[in-house]
């Protein structure tokens, strides 16, 4: 996200170098994160009021984009024909009540599809049935720590 909107926000953007920090100066509001979510070229974590950018994640190793990709086919080739859709990470999750939106790698939902009423857009996912996490070293303990315990939240789960 370029400094200058950062800057007119509030919040402090580290370099990638610093990403797996969460990066807030201020505690965001819901409503100020969706909006800033609507405009930043790039995504974000959003926990209790704080930004994480999602680009510090495992993500981006060839690996990880295999092992996602061959997740999403296996999961694509399963569903078909069935009223169950897969949705790749563009898409954010969290719980009804929750101040906590998450960009899984991978995630299914059945009908009745449940979109957050506070986007316009179809744009956080709230009855996700699976989630699908690609590990790595860096997140390994984050994943299953405390980014499952905030998916176990989420009733369908």
């Amino acid at each position: 996200m370029p400094a200058d909107i950062a800057a007119f926000f509030g919040y402090n953007c580290p370099s990638m170098s610093q990403a797996h920090s969460i990066y807030s100066q201020k505690k965001m509001t819901i409503e100020e994160y969706l909006e800033f979510e609507r405009t930043s070229e790039v995504k974000h974590d959003f926990v209790d009021g704080d930004l994480i950018d999602v680009r510090a994640m495992a993500g981006g190793s060839a690996n990880h984009s295999v092992i996602t990709l061959n997740w999403g086919a296996a999961l694509l080739r399963r569903l078909n024909g069935k009223p169950c859709r897969a949705f790749d990470s563009n898409l954010k999750v969290r719980a009804q009540h929750s101040v906590k939106f998450r960009y899984p790698d991978l995630s299914v939902a059945c009908p009745p599809l449940e979109f957050d009423p506070q986007e316009s857009a179809q744009l956080t996912l709230l009855n996700p049935k699976l989630i699908i996490e690609v590990l790595s070293d860096s997140t390994e303990a984050r994943d299953r720590g405390v980014k499952f315990a905030e998916y176990r939240e989420i009733a369908s789960f």
